[in-house]
């Protein structure tokens, strides 16, 4: 599992639990307390619609700030992304992708991740999920994303040191004087 290129930060199956079903987060939550103290919200989730591939998914969720992509190509591997709406501010926030497969589930979690205002992140997946009786777990059955502990931030504008503004004028003040000795 990546995120602009970049592996999650901890994984942990959970044998018996469906994300999208009454679980909701029960699977993962407990393994991922060391990483941040805010309820888990879902976020946006795919339910697979028979062996239908490429599976394509995308919504719009979390408190309006996120849209999410969501490809599936063959049951065991495919894409994904998510999108920071917010145009006024940068995002920080814990994520996870819950994957539902066979008789459990994998939850990935990128801790802190940071989304510029309007910036997309891609990223990967591969289902090698095995279960406690290491077994094979079976294709993708469904998805959900959860998020917690979000922390908007304007984003910082560089400010221009004095001394160019010094040089600017005095850069102008030269122009201005190359212009008067032209007219005389």
């Amino acid at each position: 599992m990546t995120l602009a290129t970049e592996a999650a930060d901890f994984f942990q199956y959970a044998d018996g639990v469906n994300p999208q079903g009454n679980a909701g987060s029960t699977g993962f939550d407990g393994a991922f307390d060391a990483y941040g103290d805010g309820a888990w919200q879902k976020m946006a989730k795919v339910t697979q619609a028979g062996d239908a591939y490429p599976l394509t998914y995308e919504a719009s969720d979390f408190l309006g700030k996120f849209s999410f992509t969501f490809t599936l190509v063959d049951g065991k591997n495919g894409t994904w992304s998510i999108t920071n709406t917010d145009l006024l501010n940068d995002l920080t926030l814990d994520l996870v992708f819950a994957m539902h497969v066979g008789g459990g589930s994998g939850a990935w979690l990128f801790d802190d991740q940071f989304i510029a205002s309007g910036q997309t992140l891609q990223g990967t997946w591969v289902q090698n999920m095995v279960n406690g009786r290491q077994q094979r777990v079976t294709d993708f059955s469904n998805l959900t994303f959860f998020g917690r502990d979000l922390v908007p931030s304007i984003p910082i504008v560089d400010v221009p040191e004095p001394a160019t503004f010094a040089t600017l004028a005095l850069g102008f003040g030269l122009m201005g004087l190359a212009r008067r000795r032209r007219q005389t």
